[in-house]
């Protein structure tokens, strides 16, 4: 278990990445692209005054991942560099 940042999940280490990995990563999205798919919550799910939400499911998860944010590898070598 790693527990970074309120985020707790089970996750492996990978020798070929030399990173941690599991079934559910976290990317980046456009805030325009979580939009477009939001709904309103289920009345009685969330406490107070909760906006929009995305429902985990399949289509929603397939939809952010094709329109996850992807680095150019430059950028991505630039920052590991500091």
């Amino acid at each position: 278990m790693i527990e970074k940042d309120e985020y707790l999940t089970r996750r492996r280490y990978s020798v070929t990445t030399g990173r941690y990995t599991g079934r559910w990563e976290r990317f980046a999205v456009l805030r325009s692209v979580a939009e477009a798919i939001a709904t309103a919550p289920p009345p009685g799910q969330i406490d107070g005054d909760a906006g929009p939400v995305v429902l985990n499911n399949k289509k929603n998860r397939d939809y952010l991942i094709a329109n996850r944010l992807r680095f150019s590898r430059t950028a991505m070598d630039a920052e590991a560099r500091g």
